[in-house]
Parts: structure tokens; C-alpha cells; sequence
């Protein structure tokens, strides 16, 4: 992926010594954004230990990785943007989501930002609920699908139906007294080659986002 985006900068989990995780990567295009500062906790009982688990039995290792960015194209402004996935097994999603705002929290009252990823949360569920409507931990995300309209783009004809209430991969806004909005949310089911296939069994969801 790295290769085919000429004008990136990545980060992702890559210790000095023993294997990288990739598994939450951050792509910053390096002519908008200076990387000021990064790095990752894991969703765990035990988030500072490194690939550590245990919040179910059957879990992988799964992280949330952060960096810190100067806009270069606004003042030298500084936002806070994270990626992560959650783990697919129940209640792991239900004890990251706490964990996740209770990271972000520091970083609400000072920057705009933004965290992506596979929360392996429908909208219906507890840890989206804890996401969007818990406010214990000084603050709540607001998914950007929910301030704008939303489209779909595809190659097939006719176009296959979207569930919305089965979205699992989310864009979340956040920070004190920034102004978000929301040009654009789109979901991607294009299909590819003579077999006529998906790229992955997720939909790439994108948004065109500005805060003030």
C-alpha cells in the first residue's frame, strides 16, 4: 500500500526490536501534515504491555494507534487522529470502547479529533452506545455519517443494496469547541477482475471532513 501512494508518510505499531503489527496503520500525506508525535496502547486489561489480550479468552492482539499532526495548511494547527480494531469476539468491544475515550480524553480539550477504524460495533450496539452517548469520561464522539447525507459508488448495475444498521467501520469526530462538518460520506462497493470481487470483506467508508 505504502508504495502505491507516493506523497505518505505511514506509522503503525513497529518495535526497535522483535516484530511490527501493522494492523492500525495511519497514512498522512507529509506536504499537509508534520508528525509531531505517535504512538499505541493495546485493547486489554493491560494496555501499556504490547500485544497483550485478555479482555475474552479468543482474542487477538488488537491496538489503537495514534498520532499527533500539525496542519501545515492551517496555521500550524494540531490535531490528534487514532485508527484501531476491535476485536470481533463479545464483550471485547464492550470494554474497548470505555478504554478508547478514556485515551482520547487528554487530547479532547486541545485538538480536533479524529478516530477511524473496524470498531466491530453496529450502530445498535452497547459499545457504540458507550462511543456516542456516554459522556462518564468528559466526553462523547459524533460519527460523521450522522452530519451529512451519504452515498454510495459502485461499478454494478443495478447497485447492490447498503445496510446502514450493519455498519461496523466508523469515522468519529471529537473536541472541545471545534465546529465539524462533513462534505462528503461515502461507502465504496466496487468490485474488481474477471471474478467480479470485493477487495475485503469490508466496505471502504470515506469522508470529506473540516473543523473550525
Amino acid at each position: 500500500i505504502a508504495a502505491l501512494l507516493p506523497g505518505y508518510e505511514s506509522v503503525y505499531y513497529a518495535p526497535a526490536t522483535g516484530s511490527a503489527y501493522p494492523d492500525a496503520t495511519i497514512f498522512y500525506r507529509s506536504e499537509r501534515f508534520a508528525l509531531v508525535d505517535h504512538g499505541s496502547y493495546w485493547l486489554s486489561p493491560t494496555p501499556d504491555v504490547p500485544l497483550s489480550i485478555g479482555f475474552v479468552r479468543a482474542q487477538l492482539p488488537r491496538l489503537v494507534y495514534w498520532a499527533r499532526l500539525r496542519d501545515l495548511a492551517a496555521g500550524g494547527r494540531e490535531i490528534f487522529f487514532a485508527t484501531t480494531h476491535f476485536d470481533n469476539n463479545r464483550p471485547s468491544q464492550d470494554l474497548s470502547a470505555p478504554l478508547l475515550q478514556e485515551r482520547t480524553a487528554p487530547f479532547v480539550a486541545d485538538h480536533p479529533v479524529i478516530v477511524v477504524g473496524d470498531f466491530n460495533s453496529r450502530p445498535p450496539s452497547t459499545a457504540y452506545a458507550t462511543l456516542t452517548t456516554d459522556a462518564s469520561r468528559g466526553f462523547v464522539f459524533t460519527n460523521a455519517f450522522d452530519l451529512t447525507d451519504w452515498r454510495l459508488v459502485t461499478n454494478q448495475e443495478p447497485a447492490p443494496a447498503y445496510d446502514l444498521d450493519d455498519r461496523i467501520d466508523h469515522i468519529f469526530l471529537a473536541g472541545d469547541d471545534v465546529a465539524w462538518e462533513v462534505d462528503d460520506w461515502v461507502v465504496d462497493l466496487t468490485v474488481y477482475g474477471a471474478l467480479d470481487r470485493y477487495p475485503s470483506d469490508h466496505f471502504p467508508v470515506v469522508a470529506t471532513v473540516r473543523y473550525d
